[in-house]
């Protein structure tokens, strides 16, 4: 069992209170011998497809059943839309 997921903001407090500087250094090191870009997907590929905005009201029962839904994962409702 998982133990309870750390509340974003948080994270966000923790990311702020560090270095920037010892970041960048911390990834020089790993990155050491990298000397040009690495390709992470299909040459040639432009863009990421379509994209649209669409925007929409859901209903209350709606609401607290993606609510129940994502504790009962252990996620976050954002979580669960990225996923639908």
């Amino acid at each position: 069992r998982l133990p309870p997921p750390v509340p974003y903001r948080r994270f966000l407090g923790w990311l702020a209170g560090r270095d920037p500087q010892e970041a960048r250094a911390a990834w020089a090191e790993v990155l050491t011998g990298f000397d040009e870009p690495t390709l992470v997907g299909p040459a040639g590929r432009v863009g990421q497809g379509p994209r649209e905005v669409a925007s929409f009201t859901v209903s209350e029962d709606t609401t607290e059943a993606l609510g129940e839904l994502a504790r009962s994962c252990h996620t976050t409702v954002s979580t669960v839309l990225h996923g639908a």
